[in-house]
């Protein structure tokens, strides 16, 4: 889906180097200004007094990858959509 509305927009390449930009250095500093948790080892470290640790955990090894996971493990977007209150409905779900 993602890869469609690039297509369409003609935003592949942006699209792409803002990603590849989010994990270098440069980019988890940023990331790192802005509050987020850098996901760069080093970067981390660095900014160990805002982001304490904390135990994290992949699909793959929680849930044996993302094949495995389905309806039944993962809500659906419209679940998700009918839980929030219809006030926030317009605001995004997760911020990156």
């Amino acid at each position: 889906m993602v890869d469609k509305y690039a297509d369409k927009h003609g935003t592949r390449k942006l699209a792409e180097a803002y990603l590849n930009f989010l994990y270098t250095p440069e980019g988890q500093a940023i990331i790192a200004k802005h509050d987020l948790r850098p996901r760069d080892a080093t970067m981390l470290k660095a900014n160990a007094a805002k982001f304490p640790a904390i135990q994290t955990f992949t699909v793959e090894r929680l849930l044996g990858g993302g094949t495995r996971c389905s309806s039944s493990t993962l809500p659906t977007a419209a679940s998700m959509t009918r839980s929030r209150p219809a006030s926030s409905r317009r605001r995004p779900l997760f911020a990156v």
